[in-house]
């Protein structure tokens, strides 16, 4: 007779301390529900959003005139030009 009543009082122990783990599992399911319907609703604003319009872009400013290149300076009499041997 008492063998059964220890075995009830083991297992409604045995339950209780499960009951943490349960919760966080619950806890974690609800995040995740959480999650999808979240997802869903993202998905069904995006669908249901109007089409983008046009935006008239202005037109590019001009570019400045490059400057004519010319011929460089001549260089000064007796000046050393880089590379001569004397």
């Amino acid at each position: 007779m008492y063998a059964g009543i220890c075995l009830r009082i083991l297992y409604l122990v045995d339950g209780s301390r499960g009951l943490s783990f349960y919760l966080v599992r619950l806890a974690g399911g609800l995040l995740f529900l959480a999650g999808m319907l979240l997802m869903a609703w993202n998905v069904w604003m995006t669908v249901r959003h109007e089409k983008p319009r046009p935006v008239p872009v202005p037109a590019p400013a001009p570019e400045p005139a490059a400057p004519l290149i010319t011929a460089p300076a001549p260089l000064p009499a007796g000046a050393a030009v880089s590379g001569a041997q004397s």
